[in-house]
């Protein structure tokens, strides 16, 4: 048989310039395929783990981050998929973020695993570049756009390492708004619970002052730095935000791990002055008297002893003169505390009692502030 008819075909059968056409395409699909190698480095597909802070994020935004969201790359294979999201307090100064979250996410990503010249290894792509800690990465899904940094690419783990820590803080706030804290306040952000107070004490801190502290557990979040809520690390002197429907205040942090303030609740018998009283304040003190707070007693005037105060006169010659006030009075008050043994020793309202020192008291008709001069443990 001939190789080339007299009607122009190949073996009698393929018309030769149809040949050529699909010898050619075929070229053409082989040298692309060649191509495509090269320029992937023979990658191949992979899957990382990453955990991205978003940082501060308005309410509506926040509340629209959620598990199963996924983002895919034009131009690529390349997806997201956020598989666990982290909601707490915002310590952000801009306008539209202001009251909203911090939030921490968990994404999927599958990419590529791809050869680097510069690094004659093989490194996980995303995007078509290198993901790394401390990138910026852009999170576009139908429902928000935002962007986060990476804070670590690793393992297979899906979820946040997200723990329930025991604190107990402090802060100073009008009465009104201590009256207004109970057990059982829930903080919420974007339909999350991140915070919920369980034990609350107050003392008196001046006139319509009180001290407050409270024990919380708060959902924290593991760093590298140790636990944080939101943007603030949770370390000793720390100050952490508490919003509810009814309240608000930043509270210092003065213990973790704990629900109750440090040291054995103890009774303390103190002798305590009060000089130069006006009439109508030293008429209002007397024994049987009580102090209290949320139903606790925490302070009785067991006793009170009245003298007349003293005064110093000048002379029209420079002499000085020490003379009983016509109407004042000194008192002395022989007083029982509920305190604290801590320790660094005694405290009482949550600050210490020494003798020299100074304490408010408040027997709700009258609030005075007395000198510590005796403590007999």
């Amino acid at each position: 048989m001939e190789l080339i008819d007299d009607e122009g075909k190949l073996f009698g059968r393929v018309n030769v310039v149809d040949a050529l056409v699909v010898l050619i395409l075929l070229a053409v699909v082989v040298a692309g395929i060649a191509v495509v190698g090269v320029l992937s480095g023979d990658a191949e597909p992979e899957t990382r783990y990453a955990t991205i802070d978003l940082g501060p994020q308005s309410e509506h935004v926040a509340e629209q981050i959620s598990e199963g969201d996924v983002m895919y790359l034009e131009g690529s294979g390349d997806n997201l998929t956020v598989t666990d999201v982290y909601r707490s307090a915002s310590n952000s100064d801009d306008e539209e973020r202001a009251g909203g979250a911090h939030v921490v996410i968990r994404a999927e990503l599958n990419g590529q695993l791809a050869e680097d010249d510069q690094r004659e290894d093989r490194v996980f792509q995303f995007g078509g570049q290198r993901l790394h800690v401390g990138q910026t990465l852009t999170i576009d899904t139908l429902e928000y756009t935002t962007e986060g940094e990476v804070r670590s690419v690793a393992g297979e783990e899906t979820t946040l390492p997200v723990n329930e820590t025991e604190l107990v803080v402090e802060t100073t706030v009008p009465t009104a708004t201590a009256d207004e804290i109970a057990e059982g306040d829930t903080y919420r952000i974007a339909g999350d619970t991140v915070a919920t107070v369980e034990s609350v004490r107050t003392h008196v801190a001046g006139d319509n002052r009180r001290r407050v502290v409270v024990g919380l557990t708060a959902k924290t979040i593991d760093t590298s730095s140790g636990p944080a809520f939101g943007d603030q690390p949770v370390v000793l002197g720390s100050t952490i935000p508490v919003r509810t429907d009814a309240y608000a205040f930043a509270g210092n942090v003065t213990r973790r791990g704990a629900l109750e303030e440090s040291g054995e609740e103890t009774t303390v018998s103190v002798t305590a002055t009060l000089d130069n009283v006006k009439p109508d304040v030293a008429d209002n003190l007397e024994a049987g008297m009580t102090e209290t707070e949320r139903g606790e007693t925490v302070a009785t005037i067991d006793a009170v002893e009245s003298e007349p105060a003293s005064v110093i006169l000048e002379s029209e010659d420079g002499n000085i003169y020490e003379r009983d006030h016509p109407r004042n009075l000194d008192l002395t008050l022989d007083l029982e505390l509920e305190g604290r043994e801590t320790e660094s020793g005694l405290r009482f309202h949550g600050e210490p009692l020494r003798e020299g020192e100074t304490i408010i008291l408040d027997f709700g008709t009258v609030i005075v502030t007395v000198e510590v001069t005796d403590i007999d443990r």
